[in-house]
């Protein structure tokens, strides 16, 4: 046997060191990791291939060899199927890389032009060799290889690429502790090939640095415990997007009621505020008005949106007490008589009597019943003074006092934007609050165009 090797053109010792390393690879595989994953089975299909390159590189080697005195049908044949299973091999490194990056079974345009190019590759492969245009068997049995040879490596360095590529464009789908390897396995094999081709031309190493490659990959395939594990991540992960939309989806149908329940709401609450209204033909809008202003201030207060819609809630209502306020008390022109004018006085406490029920808004009680306190404790229903008054009705009482100067009324007359602003100052500290008079001041100075003059929402 030892006669037999040594008689060899080529040294095949590293091939048949590959041959076991492949089928040990192989045989693992399928034992211990079977088909857990696509990029697994991938990897099977690759190891086999790798087996059938090194068996047709050592015929190849057996049949070259000038001692044996084989025939060129043999040496054409094994150096065709060599040259042909050669980008097959690199091919399914490629594959290999796309199966791990996808996780699945990728086909389409990309197939179909890697099988042509295959396809391709071995016509011309095959025509060139039986034509003697890449290898010639020379009369002393020897071979010879013709400046067309490197033909050969055209597919495999094509695949090569595309491989390449894939690694580096998807490193982030691989484990962090697997492409700093891959890289260097891949590089330094590389570079043995050529050394070896320069240094080494009639030892065939070429199959075991493929096997090397394989090893190195071999560590990173997917185990079933590590496959399960991923599928347990994805579903939890989907598990999460779904439980994310439905939030999504409930959370917008929650905002839809919402805003149904504000619009009706805010209806109910403009309906009231023409009831109480059109009960009074001296006020002709005034429940409107006193909320927009009193909206307003609030904005200028720095109250936020829902804060300043509530004070316009607020406003609308201040005066639903005047329900309960006898028609001829309304309709008087004249002046009241004291016993009349008490009266008038009980629509905060009956106002805050029929809103006291609106638990989500306290403060339209809280407002029917204090915009009629003075800062200085010398107003109605409690006589409360300072900050004991609720702020929402401080801000109330200040549009309610300036709407009722500015708006025309059946009796008394009417203010203009300045006697107003003048007489919000002559209050300031005593019948109103200091902080709100001097923000409804700003607005009244701001008012270029008279908005505030009390012919909003005027009939």
């Amino acid at each position: 046997m030892g006669e037999f090797f040594s008689n060899l053109y080529y040294n095949i010792d590293f091939d048949i060191a590959a041959i076991c390393v492949n089928v040990i690879l192989l045989y693992y595989t399928v034992a211990k990791y079977g088909d857990v994953s696509h990029a697994n089975s991938v990897y099977k299909r690759l190891v086999a291939a790798a087996i059938l390159l090194d068996l047709f590189d050592i015929a190849g080697a057996v049949v070259i060899s000038p001692a044996l005195g084989v025939g060129r049908t043999w040496i054409y044949l094994t150096n065709c199927l060599f040259y042909i299973f050669s980008p097959i091999l690199v091919w399914l490194f490629y594959e290999y890389l796309k199966a791990y990056v996808y996780q699945r079974d990728v086909k389409g345009k990309d197939t179909v032009i890697s099988a042509a190019v295959i396809a391709a590759n071995a016509a011309i492969l095959l025509m060139l060799v039986l034509n003697e245009k890449i290898i010639v068997v020379q009369s002393d049995g020897t071979v010879a290889y013709t400046g067309l040879h490197p033909v050969y490596y055209i597919a495999p360095v094509y695949f090569a690429a595309l491989a390449i590529s894939v690694l580096i464009r998807n490193r982030s789908c691989f484990r962090k502790d697997a492409v700093a390897p891959m890289g260097v396995t891949l590089s330094i094999c590389i570079v043995i090939m050529i050394l070896q081709a320069i240094l080494f031309p009639k030892v065939l190493i070429d199959g075991f640095i493929v096997s090397v490659c394989l090893l190195v990959l071999h560590f990173y395939l997917e185990t079933p415990d590590y496959v399960r594990l991923q599928e347990t991540a994805s579903e939890l992960e989907k598990l999460k997007d779904d439980l994310q939309g439905e939030v999504k989806r409930q959370t917008a149908k929650a905002d839809e009621g919402q805003d149904r329940l504000e619009l009706l709401t805010l209806q109910t609450m403009k309906t009231l505020a023409s009831a109480i209204d059109a009960r009074d033909p001296n006020v002709n809008g005034h429940s409107f008005r006193v909320a927009d202003i009193s909206k307003r201030l609030a904005a200028a207060l720095g109250m936020g949106e829902k804060e300043a819609r509530d004070v316009y809630y607020v406003g609308l209502l201040h005066d639903i007490g005047k329900i309960a306020v006898p028609d001829d008390i309304l309709y008087n022109t004249g002046r009241l008589s004291e016993e009349d004018y008490e009266l008038v006085k009980t629509h905060a406490t009956a106002g805050a009597e029929i809103l006291k029920d609106i638990t989500t808004i306290p403060e339209l009680a809280a407002g029917a019943r204090w915009h009629h306190e003075r800062y200085d404790g010398k107003g109605y229903p409690d006589g409360l003074k300072g900050d004991e008054i609720p702020f929402i009705a401080r801000i109330v009482c200040v549009a309610d006092s300036y709407d009722a100067m500015v708006a025309q009324r059946r009796y008394g007359r009417r203010f203009t934007q300045k006697e107003a602003r003048d007489e919000l100052m002559r209050g300031r500290g005593t019948q109103f609050d200091p902080l709100i008079v001097d923000k409804m001041v700003d607005l009244i100075e701001k008012d270029k165009f008279f908005k505030l003059n009390g012919d909003m929402y005027a009939d």
